[in-house]
């Protein structure tokens, strides 16, 4: 068994906010697009033509916030587990090693005798 005692606060907390911010980037940036691209107008029950337009600076902007968020939700959580652990010991899992997968094999050399095209040649003749 392998038992977790401690994460580091920043470490974990910068790799989290990393992954927060790809992940919200890759859905925000087509939003964006679409949002700079296409007027926003709404019609209420009475008639009336409400015109809505958010800045698409703005919208690049989420990205960047929701990894702060992250980094400061992670660092809080990396805290509270660490405290946990030193009362409880922390979690355990069991790993097993997994050896390396072996190379692939070298391609047989060639013979003298042997063409570089694979096709035996008559001694002498190239």
């Amino acid at each position: 068994m392998v038992r977790i005692r401690r994460f580091g606060v920043i470490r974990t907390s910068n790799v989290a906010a990393v992954i927060y911010f790809f992940l919200t980037a890759i859905f925000v940036i087509p939003f964006t697009l679409l949002a700079a691209s296409t007027p926003m107008t709404f019609t209420d029950r009475f008639g009336r033509t409400v015109s809505f337009e958010l800045p698409w600076v703005v919208l690049l902007l989420v990205p960047f916030l929701y990894a702060g968020i992250g980094w400061l939700f992670t660092a809080l959580a990396c805290l509270i587990y660490n405290l946990a652990a030193r009362w409880t010991g922390g979690i355990e899992f069991e790993a097993i090693a997994v050896a390396p997968a072996p190379p692939p094999a070298a391609p047989p050399a060639a013979s003298p005798d042997e063409h570089p095209t694979g096709t035996p040649q008559a001694p002498g003749t190239t």
